[in-house]
């Protein structure tokens, strides 16, 4: 419910005194070459190389190919735009494991490092964006704090995995012996922190993930006729990752026209007119892509609908003999 709420709130913000017509006139100032060539950036650069980042983070819990990882992180983005609370989340995390029979809660300490260096990430563009970009008085304090908080987080995570925790005793209540078992499988997802050298080699490809990103934002604004610079750039994917985080309708509705509006208006002053256009034909590009990437990725994997909804409902699973567990 509070998903609904905001993505309505949302979508008042952005549209309550946007003509239509001119809207829909707004469509014109798209230059399909850049727009091409933005696709192909996040696809062919960012996704691919998510792709490999995300193996290499799940290495711990067991082998899981390129293609497969590539192929699920699609899927993943169909279900975000067709189910609520990001619960393509779920069942990425879901599928992966039931595809390579790998232990659940490993998979998802995996996934979890990942998504928390995404947020570092975000909160490093915002903190960089707040030198190069006027930036109001409170984006700029959630900038800094929330830099700050996910630096902490990232070095408590490295902590953690680097933690041995000893078999539960058969003295131990069941609920306490399961907490334990689950805990001590999900920091096995976190192994990619237990050296410098791989946490040099996270760090270095979560930033080469980020780097696509920001071109592949240039080229976007570049098409809608928008100040195609690295400021902007910054700013706006700062604004859209704070607000694809937060709970929304399916597909962000809402919540990624106010982040753009918010950006390109409020913070660069572009005519909202001109900013809301960009925050909807961009959404409309981003989920049409991001939809026919999960369809196909659904077919090469033989998965149903029924089954991709299957897997974003899972329960807690037992644990399955994997390879963190067998070494």
């Amino acid at each position: 419910m509070a998903g609904v709420v905001l993505s309505a709130l949302g979508l008042w913000f952005v549209f309550r005194d946007i003509d239509l017509a001119g809207l829909l006139d707004s469509a014109q100032r798209i230059v399909p070459g850049p727009l091409i060539g933005s696709l192909a950036l996040y696809w062919g650069g960012m996704v691919v190389c998510r792709s490999i980042f995300v193996s290499y983070l799940l290495r711990s819990a067991g082998a899981v190919r390129v293609g497969k990882a590539f192929r699920y992180i699609c899927i993943g983005y169909l279900a975000n735009n067709v189910l609520p609370l990001r619960m393509g989340e779920v069942t990425r995390i879901v599928g992966i494991a039931r595809s390579e029979r790998l232990d659940i809660a490993s998979v998802t300490g995996g996934v979890a490092l990942e998504r928390l260096l995404d947020m570092l990430m975000i909160g490093c563009l915002g903190i960089i964006a707040t030198q190069l970009a006027p930036i109001p008085p409170t984006i700029r304090f959630i900038a800094l704090a929330g830099g700050g908080a996910l630096a902490v987080s990232f070095v408590v995570a490295a902590v953690l995995s680097r933690q041995t925790f000893r078999q539960g005793s058969d003295s131990e209540r069941k609920i306490v012996r399961l907490v334990r078992s689950l805990f001590s499988r999900f920091t096995a997802g976190l192994g990619s922190l237990r050296s410098t050298k791989s946490i040099v080699i996270v760090l270095g490809t979560i930033a080469a993930i980020w780097l696509f990103l920001v071109g592949a934002m240039v080229l976007r604004l570049w098409s809608f006729g928008l100040p195609a610079t690295v400021p902007v750039a910054l700013v706006l994917l700062f604004c859209l990752g704070i607000g694809v985080a937060l709970p929304s309708a399916p597909a962000y509705t809402g919540v990624y026209h106010a982040a753009a509006v918010l950006a390109l208006h409020d913070v660069f002053h572009i005519d909202k007119e001109i900013a809301v256009g960009f925050a909807f034909f961009s959404w409309i590009v981003d989920v049409s892509s991001g939809s026919l990437a999960g369809a196909v990725s659904l077919i090469l994997e033989g998965l149903s609908w029924s089954e991709l909804r299957q897997n974003s409902a899972v329960g807690v699973p037992e644990p399955v003999e994997c390879a963190s567990q067998t070494k």
